[in-house]
């Protein structure tokens, strides 16, 4: 449908009624973690913004502007599009690790982290098999760029060192550096902060 447009920052579903006159239900739904976060269902004549759990919104047209429909339960919806879930792929998760400064090290916190959601991780992978797992190391912009796209990638390593002592398949596992250039809190040149300093374990 080239008529609409969406921008998604939560996870949406996005149904397709059989019948003459071409309608579309956008619903909003939680992740994995029941965290829920925002779609908005744009076309020519408006939009409207869903951010709440089982919000729904009907585009009917281009020249009619997106309606709020009655929210569904979660279980009102699985009921409905049984069809559709079963079809459909889960929903990609991502766990976040950071790192001591100028090393690759742990911090003390990502380390109970790293335990606690040990058995998570794995049934995370266990359930969308087959699974592609990508650990992409991360940086603040203290030090060259150069430097940092070596430290970013020792640090994913030492996350994949770990998801391989959980049982993880090697062969699943595909290691990035992205340095300095995705930064979690944008910061200029030749700045430390912890929150950058990080790798990021994408399962999908």
């Amino acid at each position: 449908m080239k008529w609409f447009h969406t921008v998604l920052y939560g996870i949406g579903l996005l149904m397709f009624t059989g019948c003459s006159i071409p309608r579309n239900y956008f619903i909003l739904l939680p992740d994995d973690d029941g965290k829920v976060g925002e779609i908005v269902v744009e076309n020519q004549a408006g939009h409207q913004v869903l951010s709440t759990m089982g919000a729904v919104a009907e585009v009917v047209d281009r020249q009619t502007m997106p309606q709020h429909e009655k929210p569904m339960s979660i279980s009102d919806i699985r009921k409905e599009f049984q069809g559709i879930f079963e079809t459909m792929p889960p929903v990609a998760v991502r766990f976040i690790l950071y790192f001591k400064f100028g090393m690759a090290q742990l911090t003390s916190s990502s380390q109970h982290y790293f335990k606690e959601n040990a058995d998570k991780l794995v049934k995370s992978v266990k359930t969308r098999q087959p699974c592609d797992i990508r650990v992409i190391g991360h940086t603040d912009t203290a030090g060259s760029s150069v430097l940092n796209f070596k430290l970013g990638l020792a640090r994913a390593r030492v996350v994949v060192k770990k998801l391989i002592a959980l049982g993880i398949p090697a062969n699943q596992i595909e290691t990035v550096s992205h340095s300095e250039k995705e930064l979690l809190i944008l910061t200029p040149d030749n700045t430390a902060n912890a929150q950058n300093r990080r790798v990021e374990i994408i399962i999908h």
